[in-house]
């Protein structure tokens, strides 16, 4: 559960509320970040140029340096990481300093070159957010492959921290910031980060209508990508296909979206909700309907789209083997349960996608996969929970239904050339046999069948599933445990398996859960 106000939690479940969205659209070309390398005409101790492509957009502090009537003893300052130390965002500082008007003498230099042809609605370049500090006079070179001047523009008098260049630029090999003048005197000059392209965000006046599906898989018997569904208003005709000066020529798949759903405090507060990092995953021009429609999916929909070559592992820990498939595709982001290292296996995963063969060592490891609201990916053991909130009839809008799963009473456990049969203790001796079979290439020792086959029993006695049609609260998530109020008094302990959030001006959505017990 999102952490949230106490504000936030009257407000949410108020009688008369009003709620709002929020889009984050980092319209940029995906591959020109990880391309590009950089020059400088100076180079501070502490400085690290290296991280102006990480998509890291913000200092990890104002850095107390000697500058002329910058440092102040308020607190707020930090000092500077050693060149070795990791852990911290700082981005180029050069070592030449400006002078007593903000001029630099030389120029100081960034320049961004590729090894391929990119192509990007524009460039944000942001300087130093957390110091406000910035460029008030600069020029962006942009050069083609035989070193052509595609564009340039000088700019002056510029008052931000983050400067947008919104321009067509097609087919860049080069891109050079010059920085000839600083906005304060006697400071260097920094820069945190060189975006290729655009973050646009849209807002209620802009998004027609949202709707979000996030869900896990107790079981992980299947691993799912929550997906983010959006329209925007088209009015000016920027999505259009046949449009030279709209966005239409510049989107990608994978491009990153962040979606909020807000609830107004009182006034013009509103205290947002993260609700998930999504890629761009398919995108239409409604011409008729002057409005765009997009649809985007986690990090998990991305690792279906690469292969895992098989491999054979003897006598390695889960975290070992999950660790490895990260690597191998390319995913720094994650968090594997630490239950999972003692965990020690031999065994062969065949060639499948990405995301197929997470899902076998986190059945392997009685755990389940999903990405958080941070974009971060989980492997991890769901712990028993009790509820920390509720779901009253206040804000429901029909009483929550409740089904019976089927009912399994035997489970089968494949390990190495044998099986492994658990069969439930209450199961009456005149009672059909219905089961299910457990066959995971990790599963080799009775002991680590006998673990997974109590595991997967006891999820499955968990027959009771709740739906129910409310209003919806953005801070829950899936995996949350949550009592639901019924016309019986039972208030069962629910587990949130799947969220369905539908935004159209108003919030309201759908969540489906399995009783704990």
């Amino acid at each position: 559960m999102i952490s949230t106000s106490s504000n936030y939690k009257s407000a949410v479940v108020s009688p008369i509320r009003e709620t709002k969205a929020i889009l984050n659209f980092e319209i940029l070309d995906v591959d020109a970040n990880t391309d590009a390398t950089d020059t400088v005409t100076s180079e501070v101790e502490f400085s690290k140029k290296d991280q102006l492509f990480n998509q890291v957009r913000n200092m990890s502090g104002k850095y107390a340096t000697l500058e002329d009537d910058y440092l102040l003893l308020d607190g707020s300052f930090s000092l500077p990481p050693k060149a070795a130390e990791v852990g911290y965002e700082v981005g180029w500082w050069s070592s030449a300093i400006c002078g007593l008007d903000g001029t630099f003498s030389p120029a100081q230099v960034l320049t961004c070159n590729f090894t391929k042809d990119h192509s990007s609605i524009g460039l944000t370049i942001t300087f130093d957010a957390m110091a406000d500090e910035y460029a008030s006079e600069f020029t962006i070179t942009v050069y083609n492959s035989g070193a052509g001047v595609i564009y340039t523009a000088s700019i002056t008098g510029n008052t931000l921290t983050k400067y947008i260049l919104e321009q067509n630029l097609s087919n860049f090999r080069q891109v050079v910031i010059t920085v000839t003048k600083w906005a304060t005197p006697y400071r260097r000059a920094r820069i945190t980060e060189v975006d290729f392209g655009i973050i646009k965000e849209y807002e209620d006046t802009e998004i027609i209508n949202m709707s979000i599906l996030e869900e896990i898989d107790t079981l992980s018997n299947q691993v799912t990508a929550n997906e983010l569904k959006f329209t925007l208003d088209n009015q000016d005709k920027s999505f259009n296909i046949l449009n030279p000066a709209g966005v239409y020529p510049y989107l990608q798949r994978k491009q990153k979206l962040k979606a909020y759903l807000g609830v107004v405090l009182g006034g013009s507060a509103v205290e947002y909700i993260p609700m998930g990092v999504y890629y761009l995953a398919e995108w239409n021009s409604d011409e008729g309907a002057l409005t765009a429609s997009f649809t985007a999916r986690d990090m998990l929909d991305i690792l279906t789209q690469g292969t895992f070559t098989a491999t054979t592992y003897t006598s390695k820990t889960l975290t070992y083997i999950l660790q490895d498939i990260f690597t191998r595709a390319g995913v720094t982001d994650y968090s594997i349960d630490s239950a999972l290292s003692s965990i020690t296996v031999t065994g062969t995963l065949k060639e499948a996608n990405y995301r197929d063969t997470i899902q076998t060592v986190a059945l392997a490891g009685m755990s389940v996969v999903y990405c958080n609201r941070s974009g971060t990916l989980y492997v991890k053991q769901l712990p028993a929970a009790a509820s920390t909130t509720d779901i009253v009839f206040d804000n429901v809008y029909h009483e929550p239904q409740i089904k019976l799963n089927k009912l399994i009473n035997t489970v089968q456990v494949v390990y190495g050339a044998s099986l492994y049969t658990l069969v439930d203790p209450s199961k009456p001796s005149d009672e059909q046999t219905q089961s299910v079979k457990i066959d995971n290439p990790l599963i080799s020792t009775l002991a680590h069948a006998t673990s997974v086959g109590a595991w997967v029993l006891a999820e499955l006695k968990k027959r009771f599933i709740y739906e129910i049609n409310w209003r919806q609260d953005p801070s829950f998530e899936a995996g949350d445990v949550l009592a639901v109020e019924d016309s019986y008094g039972a208030n069962a302990d629910v587990r949130i398996t799947k969220q369905e959030f539908t935004y159209q001006g108003y919030l309201s959505g759908k969540t489906t859960g399995r009783s704990v017990s």
